[in-house]
């Protein structure tokens, strides 16, 4: 399992919140994520962008997986 880490923007790119979430590959990293935004965006329509990345022992060096709009 991989670490991953989502952060929510709003449309002007402000960060809005973000959370850490654990997943066995990317691309359900991906889809993890985009239900993470989906559910933020309903809660906080000024969240529009989440940027998905894997969380790595260095955090200067985190691996950016995705940028996911609503």
């Amino acid at each position: 399992m991989a670490e991953f880490h989502i952060e929510f923007k709003d449309a002007a790119g402000n960060k809005r919140g973000s959370r850490f979430f654990s997943e066995p590959t990317d691309t359900h990293a991906l889809t993890t994520g985009r239900n993470l935004l989906t559910s933020a965006h309903r809660t906080d329509k000024r969240i529009v962008l989440g940027t998905v990345s894997r969380r790595v022992l260095f955090p200067n060096r985190a691996k950016e997986i995705a940028d996911l709009k609503v």
